[in-house]
């Protein structure tokens, strides 16, 4: 009896794990996202090795559509993002907006992710006062996530490394570590 009851609740719990696992696998091919969190500056932009001052810990805020056919590894990710920083003893502030095209390496039963890409970063400097013309650039970003599925939607954590390259050889480094939602 104790045998019975063990195999059709193993039997029952399978059921349970490969049909969540396949609604992961067949969800739509189109997905958006919305996400927020900390943008933490590295390297020489957190120094005062750059023109404008280093900065400081600040936000991030976004919105995303990611396409990805069923049962594929691989998927696009097109993601546009807010991200302001405090500059270190002075009333301004880094700004910078950036639109993104980036490669999603999503492993079929794993829950991290990989991504990266490239993108148009516009970098500014703001505040009170201060007429600064903003610089538009291209960028690169790669990192990691983990995609927690949920019934009808998913969330996700995410840490990316944002690269760019401004005129005067100084180069905005950050790395913004976010929540999501993706829906």
């Amino acid at each position: 009896m104790l045998r019975k009851t063990l195999y059709g609740t193993l039997a029952v719990s399978l059921l349970l794990v490969s049909a969540s696992t396949a609604d992961a696998q067949f969800a739509s091919p189109i997905r958006f996202n919305v996400h927020a969190g900390a943008a933490l500056p590295v390297g020489d932009f957190a120094s005062n090795e750059i023109d404008g001052g280093s900065a400081e810990l600040g936000f991030r805020v976004g919105a995303g559509l990611e396409l990805r056919p069923p049962l594929m590894p691989v998927g696009l990710r097109f993601d546009g993002a807010f991200d302001r920083m405090a500059i270190e003893d002075f009333d301004a502030n880094w700004s910078i907006w950036s639109i993104t095209a980036n490669a999603v390496l999503a492993p079929a039963i794993s829950p991290v992710y990989f991504i990266g890409g490239l993108g148009f970063y516009g970098v500014d400097i703001t505040g009170e006062g201060i007429d600064a013309d903003g610089d538009t650039k291209l960028g690169f970003n790669l990192g990691a996530g983990l995609q927690l599925p949920l019934t009808g939607f998913s969330t996700f954590i995410e840490a990316r490394y944002n690269r760019v390259n401004l005129d005067n050889d100084a180069t905005v480094q950050y790395i913004p570590i976010v929540f999501g939602i993706r829906f």
